[in-house]
């Protein structure tokens, strides 16, 4: 009976262990674009049960469990490059986004930056390369850190575009260093695979570097 048990006990167990890997995956950043969010080599975590309920190890659908958000940090398939990468989603289906020398504006209304003291990154290691301005952003639910230098970018500023049903425009972190929706255009629901939901670093926890 108690070697009946413990084989049901090892077997739930098995289980659990397979479909928690199926919908919660680790990830290593491997480039600057998402600093100083991510800096390189941080472990990241995605919830890939957040948006849709897929096959454990496969892509097929089964029912979609919520909608991607405005300042949402996503997993998803990078086309041109054919990897798997990390970015913010900064428009959602429906939105007008533009921008203006690094200040974003959606749907008309500009999305307030604050300025963070320089020292908080003294300990960030120069290959993450950091702009001069280190900036809060609050998008949606989420505030987060952005970096950039004034003018660096070639693509500081582009032309309100609006958001497709079914598409979302998303941005790096470091403006200046991400092959992001400026670049790519907008990225389709099928490609986003997760959420990231541990990982990130919030505007208060630079100081502990």
């Amino acid at each position: 009976m108690n070697i009946s048990r413990a084989l049901k006990t090892i077997g739930l167990t098995v289980i659990i262990i397979v479909v928690s890997s199926a919908y919660v995956r680790a990830f290593s950043i491997p480039f600057p674009s998402m600093s100083p969010t991510f800096l390189i080599g941080d472990v990241i975590f995605s919830n890939h049960a957040a948006y849709d309920l897929r096959l454990p190890y496969m892509d097929a659908v089964i029912i979609k469990t919520g909608e991607p958000q405005n300042g949402d940090v996503i997993i998803y398939f990078d086309i041109p490059k054919n990897v798997i990468a990390t970015k913010r989603i900064i428009a959602i289906p429906g939105d007008r986004v533009r921008m203006e020398n690094n200040m974003l504006f959606i749907n008309g209304t500009e999305v307030t930056q604050h300025p963070i003291p320089q020292t908080l990154f003294d300990e960030v290691p120069p290959e993450h390369g950091l702009g001069q301005l280190v900036v809060t952003e609050k998008l949606g639910r989420s505030e987060y850190v952005i970096t950039y230098t004034p003018n660096k970018s070639p693509v500081h500023s582009f032309q309100e575009v609006t958001a497709p049903e079914g598409k979302y425009f998303i941005l790096g972190d470091h403006r200046d260093n991400s092959a992001d929706s400026r670049y790519i255009g907008f990225i389709s629901r099928e490609q986003i695979k997760g959420r990231v939901i541990k990982g990130a670093r919030t505007p208060n926890s630079y100081a502990k570097l």
